[in-house]
Formats: structure tokens, sequence, C-alpha cells
């Protein structure tokens, strides 16, 4: 080579470095992990490099994993990766007017944790160490001093003056108006003619709330349902019983807190007065107890968890001596929950009252009546109606009870490793359930097994009754005699056909969540000990909202595929396991049910579970890989000597009661243990299953050999 290639390729290098090292700084005090970068374009016009120089450096950045590039759809900083600069430790010191007055501790508890949690999530690609300190003990380890500090509010300001080293402080900027707005005109369009208002008076919230009712013609909320109230769920409670002592009942609460809805929603459960049916209630920051208690309040929910990881930059940002990112104004947006549902008060009236009427029904009603009175519900309203006014006549007539429900116990186990819980019930209610002796009744001379439609009304099962739908081919829905979940329903082919896992079967799945898209949808699969039920007759099973652990798996880094709209992620799970998700309905049947081809002929007697649901507007999949050969571990078998069915392979344990004390202690006390050897003696790619998975994903994009 020579002396001018050298050169050239020596100025070529700094050059790269150079750019390097300013995208680095770029990229991580301009952006939050997850976030877009700009293009290529806007990089060139910023940094006046050329466009090899700035590839060579975003390659480098790719490797590094401090980028992630994602055909068709951009570059992003990844959410994974370990920041490459200095590491420093920092305290968040606690204030000791939030973290110990009880008062307040109620109040500020959910989002304070929140935004604590955002700290600790950033502090890990900001590469710093965090330790949580209280006020009093802050000056008072001389021997490990901190670099920095990210402090609470209220802390004294003679501590924050002693103290050596950046402070930033946690704070928080909401858009409330933007918030308020959006509350006040949902209730609008719901229909509300009398509101009423709980909550703090005295930083312009009421105002802005009259505002928006003046501007759409409502007069303003008279003084005497404006009721001043602390932020704790107690004062709300006491507010409401105020409230509601002082005149009419109001059809509508406004909360400036959820801590504050939820008293409101207590002293109304205690009174006896109907949510929504009577008074919607509004809460207001979108704490995670929004979505907890019943009903799921609709409030104006925040990310709170932005306001630590903020605060994680700007003390980053100070510690580098760069420019630290600003505190916007951030936005909420509306979380609709059962306290104030996205319809009008008369539609839900209606509502209500069909399933009233249906529940009132005579529990001698014959089948043929009953199918008739649900086939007109869900023409008339949904099949979300009809389905819960025969829940609600199953309750009536006495075909499923509360305490089948009430007595399961469910534990609960984090498991680290994958960052999820899996719970464990312990269902008291299926004690007296003999599967292999409710195979010896004597079947209707027209029913082939225990749940075809011929069995509904036949001796033994008097109450059990049906819902016609139709999908690809006529199926029906019926209660299940031993619920795992409230609304645990069964969809079953019309027709006494065997199991099958294949595309039909998932356009049948997804043809119903289109129909009832509040549902979740589990299927068994098609070979016996591999999470199968009644192998000889079409089935699926189905419960309202219901959110299973698996939901919440992270994709491998690496494994994931981008095909004509279908995003196909390996999951870090401990059973091999995908997710399919698009937009596109048409596309998750084609490209799930080439997966599972792929898998059954790779194997014999490999199957699948499945589960499937409708979230935010996308279709999710889940594809479980099983094979009969990999069962219940022989030791694990005093836990739970049946089969593991779909919705434990989903995360969610089913386990009767142990027949011994000393077994149930064992459960209680090594629950993680115990579940992780399930999975492990279950997962059918115990070895080599990265590249297993990635030849079976290739399905979805490789062209068939013809």
């Amino acid at each position: 080579m020579s002396k001018d290639q050298k050169a050239t390729v020596s100025q070529g290098k700094t050059k790269y470095r150079i750019l390097y090292e300013k995208l680095l700084a770029f990229f991580l005090s301009s952006y939050a992990p997850g976030d877009l970068l700009p293009t290529e374009h806007e990089l060139l016009d910023r940094f006046h490099a050329g466009r090899g120089t700035l590839r060579t450096a975003l390659n480098r950045l790719n490797d590094q994993g401090i980028i992630e590039r994602i055909p068709g759809r951009g570059t992003y900083l990844s959410e994974q990766y370990q920041i490459g600069l200095k590491r420093y430790r920092i305290a968040v010191i606690l204030s000791e007017l939030e973290f110990a007055d009880t008062s307040v501790w109620e109040y500020t508890w959910f989002n304070n944790m929140e935004m604590i949690n955002g700290v600790f999530k950033e502090s890990l690609h900001q590469n710093l160490e965090v330790e949580l300190i209280p006020e009093s003990t802050v000056c008072s380890a001389p021997e490990a001093p901190f670099d920095g500090y990210l402090a609470f509010r209220y802390i004294k300001t003679e501590i924050l003056e002693m103290l050596e080293g950046p402070v930033e402080q946690i704070r928080y900027n909401l858009d409330i108006v933007d918030g308020l707005r959006k509350i006040v005109e949902h209730s609008i369009a719901a229909g509300i003619q009398r509101p009423a208002y709980i909550g703090n008076t005295t930083q312009g919230r009421i105002e802005t709330v009259q505002e928006v009712l003046s501007a759409h013609g409502f007069p303003p909320i008279p003084h005497h349902k404006i009721v001043s109230s602390s932020g704790t769920i107690t004062h709300g409670f006491d507010a409401a019983k105020i409230l509601l002592k002082r005149a009419e009942r109001p059809d509508c609460i406004y909360c400036s807190t959820d801590l504050r809805a939820v008293g409101v929603l207590q002293f109304l459960k205690e009174q006896q007065i109907r949510v929504p049916e009577d008074v919607r209630v509004y809460g207001f920051d979108g704490t995670r107890v929004s979505r907890t208690v019943s009903p799921a309040l609709t409030t104006c929910a925040f990310d709170w968890q932005f306001f630590g990881r903020n605060a994680v930059h700007r003390i980053r940002a100070r510690l580098d001596s760069i420019k630290r990112p600003t505190l916007d104004c951030l936005k909420g947006e509306l979380q609709i929950g059962g306290s104030a549902p996205s319809r009008s008060i008369e539609e839900w009236a209606d509502r209500c009252g069909q399933i009233r009427h249906i529940a009132s029904l005579p529990s001698d009603i014959s089948v043929e009546d009953m199918a008739d009175q649900l086939r007109g519900t869900a023409a008339r309203f949904s099949y979300d109606t009809a389905m819960e006014s025969l829940y609600q006549w199953s309750l009536q007539a006495g075909y499923i009870t509360r305490e089948q429900l009430e007595h399961n116990e469910l534990m609960s186990f984090y498991d680290s490793t994958y960052d999820l819980s899996f719970p464990i019930q312990i269902s008291h209610s299926r004690t007296s359930y003999q599967p292999k002796g409710r195979q010896q009744e004597e079947l209707p001379r027209d029913a082939g097994c225990l749940i075809c439609s011929s069995m509904a009304g036949a001796p033994g099962r008097e109450l059990l009754r049906l819902l016609p739908i139709e999908l690809t081919r006529p199926f029906f829905l019926q209660l299940t005699p031993y619920p795992l979940f409230p609304r645990h329903f069964v969809l079953i082919d019309r027709d006494h056909r065997p199991m099958q896992l294949d595309e039909q079967a998932l356009r049948d799945a997804i043809c119903f969540l289109e129909r009832a898209p509040e549902y979740t949808l589990c299927s068994n699969s098609d070979k016996a000990w591999a999470g199968a039920s009644i192998l000889e007759h079409m089935h699926f099973q189905t419960a309202r909202l219901l959110q299973l652990p698996i939901f919440s798996a992270l994709p491998i880094r690496g494994n994931t595929v981008y095909h004509n709209g279908l995003t196909v992620h390996h999951l870090d799970y401990p059973i091999a396991s995908l997710r399919l998700l698009s937009a596109d309905p048409e596309e998750i049947i084609a490209g799930g049910g080439k997966i599972i081809s792929a898998w059954k002929n790779r194997w014999k007697h490999n199957t699948v579970n499945l589960a499937a649901r409708i979230n935010e507007g996308w279709y999710e999949l889940y594809i479980i890989f099983r094979n009969p050969a990999w069962r219940n571990p022989r030791h694990l078998q005093k836990y739970k000597s049946e089969g593991v069915g779909v919705v434990e392979v989903c995360g969610y344990w089913l386990f009767p009661p142990p027949e011994h004390e000393e077994t149930y202690r064992e459960i209680k006390d090594r629950g993680r243990t115990i579940l992780r050897e399930f999975f492990a003696g279950l997962n059918p790619l115990q070895q080599d299953e990265t590249a297993v998975v990635s030849e079976v994903i290739a399905a979805v994009y490789q062209e068939e050999k013809r």
C-alpha cells in the first residue's frame, strides 16, 4: 500500500471515529431508548459527513447494540444496550414528608413508585448505579460519596445545600388542562346531564371543567355539587357521602385524582348505586389502581415513569457536562374503563336492561327459546352483551356459582429471569371434578361427546344453555361448569368433528375475536398429553379481558422477523413460543398457519397451544410449541397429576388442592422453582431452541417448493 493510500485510510478512520463519538453523544443526549432516530439523509445534513463515513459509524453503533435497524421501519435507539460511557454512582433522596407521612404517602404512593421505576429502568441504559437514600441519612455515609443526586420534592433546603455534586429534582409537568378537557368532552359525548365534582378546588381544575362545560353549552356545576377533598381514598369516600346528601343524585362525578375516584366508587357500592348505569365516575392521573378496581376507572392516564427517566437523563447530562434535556409538559391519554364506558347513558341503560331481562328468565326456559333470546340480543347489541346475559342467567339459575370462583386461592411467583410473575390458582371448586367418571355418563342418542350441542338440557345438564354464533362455520358458546375465571366460556363447533389446529382453526379464532373483541381466546392442542382436552370435538376456550403472563413476555433480541405487515417475535419465555402481531388479520392467519404446519411437519406428534386477542387495534397470536413426549415430570405429579393445558403454558397455573399440608407448604415456599421445573419438562426445544424456531419462522417468508 502506498503512503498516499495509508494516509487516506488513516484519515478515513479519524473521520469515522470523530463522527462515531458525535453520533453517540447526540443519540444519548437527545433520545430515549426505543425512540426513532433521524434518517441517514437528516444525519448527513446535520453533521456534514460523507455517506461512507456515516454508514461506517452507524454500523459500529449497530454492532455494539446501541442502535437497532428495523427494515422498512427505520433506526431506533436500542432498548437493551449498556451505555459505553463512564459509570457514576447516584443517590435518589426520598423526602421524609412524602415517604413517612402516611396521609401524604397514600396520595403519592402510586405516582412516586412509577417515577422510581422509571429511574431504575433508565439508569441501566445510562450506566448509573442507583441507591435509594432516606432524607434523614443522606449525609451520614461519607465513606461512600455519590457522584450526583436525584431528589424528590419537599427535601429540606439545608440538606440540598450540604451536598457535593450535582442535584436534579424528580419533577413532573402535566398538561392538566388538556387532560380535563378530554375527560369532560368524553362525558358530554356519553350524554351526561347532571355532573358534579370532587377534588382540589384551588389549582384551577374546577375552573377548567367549568370552561369546557360552558364551551359545549352546559351551565356551570352549581356550588352545592362541588366538594373540596384531599387526595386519599378515605377523603374521596367522605366527599361522596357529603355530595349525595346535598341534592339530587348526579349522573356523573369528576374526581381530580384516581384515589379520590376509588373512594367515590366504594361509597356508591356501599349505597347500592350502580356504576355506570346510575352514576358515571371519572378519575384523573392514571395510577395503576385505576385498572385494579371494579369497575376499572375511566381516567386521563399519564406516563409517570417518564419523569423518572427524564430525571436520569438530566443528571447524566450534568455529570457529562453536556446540555440537559428539558422537562416538557406531558399530555395524557384517555383510558376507558367500566366506570364510564364509551357509549351513551341510554345505550348503556338499554344494554343493562336487556341483561337483566335475560337473567330474569325462568330456569326451565327451553334450550331453543334461550338460544333465540340470545341470538336476538347479539344482533341488537353485541355478542359481549349476549355472553354477559347468558353468564348472569347461569348465575341466577345455579348452573354456575360465585363460590366456585371465590373459593379459589391465588398465589403469585416472580421470576427475574423473564421479568414475569406466574400465578398459581389452587382450584378448590374442582375437588369433585372427575373427568374420567364423567366420561361414563350415558350420552343422548345424537351426542357424540360431552360437549355436543345435544347435551344442553340433558339429564345432569338441565341448566346448560347455548349461544349460537356464526364464524366461518356454525359454532356455539356455552359456559364451563368449572370456571377458572369469571365469564369463562367454551366455543364449540356445532358439528362433531375432531380437534385440528391449522389455518382454518386460526380463521375461526380470528372471526370470533372480531365478533367479541373484549374476549381472549385460547386453544388446547390436537394431540393427547400436549395440552389437550376433548380431542374428538373441535373447540376453544375464551374469557373476557383475560390477561395471561405470556402477553407480557419480551422478544429475544435479534430474533424478530418482519414480513408483509406481520411481525413475528421469538419470545424470551420458559417454553418455546412465538408472538405474531399485525393490523391485518389475514397476515396473522396465513403466517400462523404456515408456522403451525412447519412445526408439525418437523417431528412426529408435534402440535401447538394457541392464545389470541385483539389489543389496541392489533391482532395478537401466541403459538406455544408442544409435543406429548414432553409432559409433566414424574417428580412433580404430586402437585399436578393431570396434563398441563393451554392456560398453564401461557403462565397461569392451575393446581388441585394439595392432599397434604406439607405439599401445600412446598407450593407456597418453592412455587417459583416448581414452575420452572414444570416448564422445563414441557419444553420440546430444550436444546438448539433458537436454531429450530428460526427455521420454523422461515416458513412465513420462504416460498413453497412446487
